[in-house]
């Protein structure tokens, strides 16, 4: 495949614009506070999960036929601008080809590679970072997962009134132990339940 001249970048509010690809400041803050606190080893190894994972949501997107409008790239992670998706189907499977991209490059690796350090590090990274995306809040593929199934159970307009009371549910109950691991010094699963929260407040 051919390669063209690498866009030019324009500046927007809050970030860059590389052709369809926009790239936030606050991406730009993560990443280099990334490269600080981390080894560039670690670092190549996330980078390449999640482009992994990533490109599975863009092959499912290129068999389906669905046009990707633009890639935004936050200080949450990546995200792919679709045209309107309105069959409840497409929307799952390319909800769930990123997590299976991870899921599936984190088992042939560690099973093909068991011996190198490396490779089992690239595993665990896919591992997580597949698992993490499962979870079923927005706006994670999760979120987008769970929804899709109500739409297919027959919910149809109601789909989105009952996924967003299950949402509230399992973050209210998920603060009762994210409070207490806080209170033990390790306040990681707190601040996740309240970004999600967040997250779910701005959808």
């Amino acid at each position: 495949m051919g390669m063209g001249r690498f866009p030019k970048p324009e500046l927007s509010a809050g970030g860059v614009w590389f052709g369809r690809c926009f790239l936030s400041s606050g991406a730009v803050f993560l990443l280099t506070l990334f490269c600080m606190l981390t080894s560039g080893r670690l670092m190549a190894t996330v980078l390449l999960s999640a482009a992994l994972h990533e490109g599975g949501h863009l092959c499912a997107c290129c068999l389906l036929g669905i046009r990707v409008r633009a890639v935004r790239i936050t200080f949450c992670g990546a995200e792919l601008l679709l045209e309107e998706l309105h069959r409840p189907l497409r929307r799952l499977v390319v909800a769930a080809a990123g997590p299976a991209v991870n899921l599936l490059c984190a088992f042939a690796v560690a099973l093909a590679l068991p011996q190198m350090p490396q490779a089992q590090l690239f595993a665990g990274a896919s591992l997580i970072l597949g698992l993490f995306n499962l979870l079923p809040f927005p706006p994670l593929d999760g979120g987008r997962i769970l929804l899709s199934l109500l739409e297919l159970a027959g919910l149809g307009a109601g789909a989105e009134g009952v996924f967003h009371y299950l949402v509230t549910v399992l973050l209210m109950l998920a603060l009762v132990p994210g409070t207490a691991l806080a209170l033990e010094g390790n306040p990681s699963l707190l601040f996740l339940v309240l970004w999600l929260l967040f997250q779910q407040r701005a959808a």
